[in-house]
Parts: structure tokens; sequence; C-alpha cells
């Protein structure tokens, strides 16, 4: 049954609120945590996927960090960002120790004029240059390594995508031989497909058919070949950001050389009386990296921080969620449904339901509806016999959810005869009704001649009220 108001199974709901089943607030409470668990899952996940895209400018990445909530935090390994480089990640902890020792030594003493440090400033100019060549070369080959790697995700993708077609299709083929269908079985059985006749010797061929898979197998082979390629993807996934964080970190380390190479040049053209250039400015672009990755680091803190709010909080949705117990009927709800059964059956029997034995027939554990052998009482019924299970389950439920539950104690049979119920049956319903719970009311609109109605109702408490002529009539004009 569908969703309606955000209600799964509306019918089975309906009647574990009217019973007052210990199942219905068990479903409710269990239902609640859950949203909440996939709440926070999603909060998570999102403050990951923000986090993440604050790292992209410095070629970070998160480490020992699970992309799906855990009741089990902080970690056994700590979580730390790990900053890519040319040549191997570093924690950031360890680069920004780096960085600041570098400062420190730069900013120690007065800053050399330019002829103090032509010669050093010369030689840097050339293992800059240098090292500038090396870096587009490396960056080349790294977006070479990235456009495979991108071909390859999609080579997977599209390979995926036919394999969930394929499975689609055996999927569908086999709910069609669940309800009977007979495709792809006996094509070559000597028969006419289409009129079913018997088909002439020497219009079949006497080559065996290939032995193929049966659809189970073919759903199976996918199911393997689809689990594979998510290992597969996942690899490449790794491959592939791992290769956008070396890019981006050797053309950050690219800028930050042509930045060199142009303060080392014009320090080489200056006054050699003026202060070096190339020192201040590297001082400076020092001094703004360190800011940049403090403030990375303080993110990173708080993070870590709202990370552990969210798996405590989890702790206590998971705690609760699993004290709740399994789902299913409780001792007290099972008793409940079998004064129902009970009710159900013995108004079947006082009605002359003939379809087969009343005492076959059981309530769903599930949708607590009328079953026999697992299956839904109404399918082959006639249609008296039909509309005598409608009576009965309707006031077994009054009979049973009227003292306890919050069922509101009313019922209204519109016509009950419709089918063409024997009038023994209909006189069975109504003196059934008039024993109705104390303080509920059943109203029986019907068509029977008021006789036949007091006759039936005879020694019953009961209230009649009568119609003469049309009930719906033209309004007289004003």
């Amino acid at each position: 049954m569908p969703w309606h108001l955000r209600i799964p199974e509306v019918a089975a709901r309906v009647l574990e609120f009217g019973l007052d089943l210990d199942a219905y607030e068990t479903a409710r409470r269990r239902r609640e945590l859950r949203a909440q668990s996939e709440a926070l899952s999603k909060e998570w996940t999102d403050t990951l996927s923000s986090f993440r895209q604050r790292l992209v400018p410095h070629a970070a990445a998160l480490q020992a960090i699970p992309s799906h909530p855990t009741t089990a935090w902080p970690q056994a390994v700590p979580a730390s960002i790990s900053m890519a480089s040319t040549d191997a990640a570093e924690p950031l902890s360890a680069v920004l120790t780096r960085l600041r020792a570098e400062l420190q030594a730069l900013s120690d003493g007065e800053v050399p004029t330019v002829g103090e440090i032509s010669e050093q400033a010369t030689r840097e100019l050339i293992d800059r240059e240098q090292r500038l060549q090396a870096l587009q070369s490396l960056a080349s080959q790294t977006a070479e390594e990235l456009g495979i790697l991108t071909e390859q995700l999609g080579s997977l993708n599209a390979h995926e995508g036919a394999l969930r077609t394929d499975l689609g299709r055996y999927n569908d083929l086999n709910r069609l031989r669940e309800l009977g269908s007979s495709l792809m079985t006996g094509e070559s059985s000597g028969e006419c497909p289409t009129c079913h006749q018997e088909l002439p010797g020497s219009l079949l061929t006497r080559v065996e058919a290939p032995i193929t898979m049966a659809p189970e197998d073919n759903i199976n082979l996918i199911r393997q070949q689809l689990a594979a390629l998510t290992l597969i993807r996942s690899d490449l996934d790794k491959r592939n950001a791992g290769a956008e964080r070396r890019l981006a970190a050797i053309r950050r380390e690219s800028t930050s050389a042509r930045a060199e190479v142009r303060s080392l040049r014009r320090t080489l053209v200056g006054d050699n009386r003026m202060p070096a250039i190339a020192l201040i400015e590297r001082r400076v672009r020092l001094s703004e990296r360190i800011a940049r990755l403090e403030e990375l680091e303080l993110e990173f803190a708080s993070l870590l921080e709202q990370l552990a709010g969210l798996s405590a909080r989890l702790r206590v949705v998971e705690a609760e969620l699993g004290g709740i117990g399994p789902e299913g009927l409780t001792t007290s709800d099972q008793e409940v449904l079998n004064r129902v059964a009970a009710s159900f059956k013995e108004q079947l029997r006082e009605y002359g339901f003939r379809s087969y034995r009343p005492e076959t027939i059981s309530l769903s554990p599930t949708k607590y509806t009328p079953q026999r052998d697992n299956v839904d009482v109404s399918y082959g019924l006639s249609a008296s016999d039909l509309i005598r299970t409608i009576w009965a389950y309707l006031l077994a439920v009054l009979e049973v959810a009227t003292p306890r539950g919050h069922h509101p104690g009313f019922l209204i049979f519109d016509e009950p005869r419709q089918q063409d119920a024997a009038q023994v049956s209909f006189v069975a319903l109504l003196r059934r009704a008039a024993r109705a719970p104390q303080d509920s009311q059943v109203i029986v609109a019907t068509s029977d001649e008021e006789a036949n109605v007091r006759q039936a109702l005879a020694g019953q408490e009961y209230q009649y009220i009568g119609f003469a002529g049309r009930v719906l009539q033209r309004l007289a004009t004003v």
C-alpha cells in the first residue's frame, strides 16, 4: 500500500491504533528513531562533504575519518589532514612545523642587501628555473594520468549501466515466470507458440539447441560482476582523487616557483645597496601560507568537535533503537488478535459462510487481515461470502477495540444486502449488531421492509427510523 501522510502501510497502522496494540507504539517509535538516525547520517555526510570542498585549494585530504557516521568516536587511529606534495603526502602539522622553521630562519637578523646575496641569488635562480621546468613536466604527466583514470571511470560507468539494464530485464523475466508465463521455455517443444497446434516434424529443426544459463544463474552472475565493479570503482576513485590532489599541489608549487623566479630576477637587477626583495617577498608568502594553514587547522578542530557531537547523538539513538526489541507482536498483542479472530470466525458461522471452514482462517501477523494459507481470504470467494467476511471483520474489530482501544465506537453498514446475501445471514448480522458493546453505535441503512427488520430484531434493543417515500426529494420553491 502506498504511503499516505508519510505513514507506511496505513491500513495496518489504523488497526494497530484502533486496537491499541503495543506494536503500534513500538513501530511508531522505531520509525522516529530511524528517521533521526538517517538525519544524523545525512548531517555527517554533508558536514564532511562541505569540509572536503574546503580542502580542495590546499590539495589536502582527510585521513582516518569514516564517510558514514559511527558510534565509535574517537577512532583508534587519530584523524588528521594529509597535504599532497610533488613527492609524498605530509600531515598538516608536519607542514606547519616545517614552514614555521623556514620563516624563523628567514626572520633572524636584518635583511641582507642585494650585493651581499648576489651569488647566492644567482644559484637559487638557476635552481628555481630548473625546478619549474621539472614541475611543468610532472604536471603534464599527472594530467595525462588523470585523463586516463577519468576515461576508465567513464567506461566503467557505461559497463555498469549495461549490466543494470540486463539485470532489470532478467528480474522482469523471473517475475513473469512466477506469474505463470512460459516465456523462454519449450520453444522447440513441437508446439506452435501462437496457436498451440502441433507442428509437423518437417518444420522442426533437428539441431539440438545450445544449453543456455537459466535466468537465476544470469542474475547471480550479473550481481557478482556488479560487486566486482564496485570494488574497481572504489580503487579508481581513490586513485583519481589522489591524482587530482597531486596535480593541485604541483600547480601550487609551480605558482610559488614562478613567484620566486620573478623575485630573484628583480633582486639581481636592483641596486646592490638595497635590501634583497626576494627574501622579503619570501617571508610574506610564507607568513600568508602559514596563516591560511593555521586557519584550516582551527576549522579541522571544529570539525572534529562537530563529528564527536554527532557520534554521541547517534550512540543515544542506536542504544534506544536496540532496546526496543525485535519487530513483531507482543504476547498482549497476540491475545488481542486472537480475540478478533475468534469473533470473526464465530460470526462467519452465524452468517452461513460456506466457501470453506472458518477454522482454517487466521489473521495476518503483519497486516492483521483475514488470510488462509498465507493468502488474503477475499481471493476466490463468492460475492455473498465476501460481504459476510466484511460484516464479520468490521464487527469483530468493533467488539474487541471499543472497550480497550481507540476505536470511535461507530460503525455504518450501507445496504449490507447489496450482493443478495441470504435473509438468514442478514438477520444474523442485525442481531449481532444489536449486541454491540456499550457506548458504541451501529447504523444499518437498508431497503428491507420494516416488518422484516422488526421481526429480525425481536427481543433486541434497537432504534428504528423509517422514511416514507423517497429520502432525497426536490426542494420546494420559495
